[in-house]
């Protein structure tokens, strides 16, 4: 009786963590001079949860404990420590209202919910010219979905709401101009008249400007971004990042600066008014600063991620889906043994970058490829312990070539990261190895059923950019995206082959057809972002005689 080992599973990899395509298992089994087999089918995966570490944004996690994969965009109050390119805009609040660090910028509550799913639909044709050499190829047709769920703050919840709201410049473009252009010319008013005004009046035009000149360009820089030319008296070297949000009115930061935008109008009114007196007219301060009336939305959090002017000018957090080519596999074999007792094989695997990658300006989305090329080599030995008991026995081992791709340099537990820390970096995934074991019971000539375990382990990705200078850029080193790109993993899964081959060889069926059916689940998981996946396959091939 030939041996049917159980169901063939090429698993695609999940593109929230960088590891390669893997086999369940390849087995050994030989095939006759002239030989094509064709296959084709389909494979589910499917997670929600990933197995995590213990990290600074979630310092109490367990290693290897499951937690869902949006758990970093979600906050009770979503802020800094979320989203780090609002710590210069809470830093300029906190100086200019006096607040210090008693006041934290918030956008509400934020809750997102991703359900992730790689269906591959495999297209492989091995050739065996010879009896004891093969060859095959392998073409995966991916569509990679991830659906997002992104619950912000509720209406009817007036405790989820936060103390910002979007920017009025960008409700309304140039809502703040006449703010800026009458502040700017005001305090430019001020610096002339201190040196070159009327002399009784030079030392309050220097006073009324170094009191108010600070809060003025701080609200300046806040309603729109620091001034470009050197001669503005609120020039920056650094500019502060594009404003999304300010404080929402009837907030304690929106009351002062409400207040000192009053005080100090008063204040350069007054003199304004003793300058006129003296036939030296300055220009009028009276516009009011516009603030948010109403605090931060679901679809205006959407509105801050998505907007393309802005600091994140990225996706809106919804569903993203590809479809395309994935890595395409060409390998080879050897058969090394075809005895009674023990099939043997030796295989090499080249594994092409021809799949997609995410993309870097999503941070959902999933790819349907590793983009790289690696080698892979594997033995294959299928033991026959009986007349219906079988043991499949597999190695695998990677080697990863490095590639430059676009991506956001940010530590994985802080997943958001603004457009400017995007550069090309220099990427090495790390080398892996696989142990597969499937024992299987010969049910009768045609039908099997088997159970598989399977190790998989790789190394760490390492990343360097590709121009140095984009450090000083970005402000964080390349190897920042090293961090929990270790993999280890169990699966464990159920088979069920059927297969007309034997009766097909003994005259007994008139196609030579294998179909099989498998179900495997991840057991374990260690490195930070193993993802918690099911894997369904269900696999149809046939065999031709040139």
């Amino acid at each position: 009786m030939r041996f049917l080992p159980p169901a063939l599973i090429l698993t695609f990899s999940l593109a929230l963590t960088s590891s390669p395509a893997e086999a369940q298992h390849e087995h050994a089994e030989p095939l006759r001079a002239g030989t094509l087999r064709i296959g084709f089918g389909g494979e589910w995966q499917h997670y929600t949860d990933r197995f995590g570490r213990p990290n600074p944004a979630n310092p109490t996690l367990r290693e290897g404990q499951r937690e869902p994969i949006g758990a970093y965009f979600s906050a009770e109050s979503l802020g800094v420590n979320r989203l780090p390119l609002l710590a210069p805009i809470e830093n300029e609040l906190r100086s200019i209202t006096g607040l210090g660090t008693g006041y934290a910028l918030n956008l509400g509550r934020s809750k997102l919910r991703l359900d992730a799913s790689v269906r591959s639909t495999p297209i492989r044709i091995d050739y065996a010219p010879a009896s004891r050499i093969g060859f095959s190829v392998a073409v995966p047709i991916v569509r990679s979905r991830m659906s997002a769920s992104l619950s912000g703050p509720d209406t009817a919840d007036v405790t989820s709401f936060g103390n910002v709201g979007l920017n009025p410049a960008i409700v309304t473009p140039g809502a703040l101009d006449v703010f800026r252009n009458q502040a700017e010319s005001a305090l430019n008013a001020l610096r002339t008249q201190a040196t070159s005004g009327p002399v009784a009046l030079q030392a309050q035009a220097q006073a009324l400007y170094d009191q108010y000149q600070p809060s003025l360009c701080g609200m300046y820089a806040l309603a729109g971004g620091s001034a470009s030319a050197t001669g503005s008296p609120c020039f920056r070297a650094a500019a502060l990042a594009a404003t999304p949000v300010l404080p929402v009115a009837g907030s304690e930061a929106a009351d002062s600066l409400l207040a000192i935008v009053t005080r100090g109008q008063a204040d350069y009114e007054n003199l304004r008014t003793q300058y006129a007196a003296q036939g030296v007219a300055i220009p009028s301060f009276s516009q009011p600063y516009a603030l948010p009336q109403s605090a931060l939305t679901n679809e205006e959090l959407r509105q801050v991620f998505s907007d393309p002017s802005g600091a994140l000018a990225a996706d809106s957090l919804s569903e993203v889906v590809r479809t395309g080519i994935g890595d395409v596999e060409l390998g080879g074999w050897l058969q090394l043994a075809r005895g009674g007792s023990l099939r043997s094989q030796l295989a090499v695997l080249v594994r092409l970058p021809t799949g997609t990658m995410d993309d870097a300006s999503s941070f959902t989305d999933i790819g349907t490829g590793d983009h790289q090329m690696d080698v892979e080599i594997s033995s294959r030995n299928d033991l026959i312990l009986g007349s219906r008991l079988r043991l499949f026995v597999g190695a695998r081992l990677g080697i990863q070539m490095a590639d430059e791709l676009e991506r956001r340099v940010t530590p994985w537990y802080i997943p958001i990261a603004a457009a400017s820390a995007t550069a090309m970096v220099r990427r090495n995934l790390g080398d892996y190895i696989g142990i597969d074991l499937a024992p299987q019971w010969q049910l009768d000539d045609s039908f099997s059923l088997g159970f598989g375990y399977h190790y998989f382990k790789q190394g760490a990705t390492t990343f360097e950019y590709v121009n140095p200078a984009d450090e000083a850029t970005v402000g964080l080193p390349a190897s920042a995206l090293n961090e929990a790109t270790e993999i280890s993993r169990m699966r464990a899964g159920v088979g069920i082959t059927y297969s007309s081959l034997e009766r097909y060889y003994a005259g007994r069926a008139r196609l030579p057809i294998r179909v099989s059916w498998s179900y495997q689940n991840t057991l374990w998981g260690r490195g930070g972002q193993v993802p918690r996946a099911g894997v369904m396959t269900l696999l149809i091939g046939t065999y031709l005689k040139l």
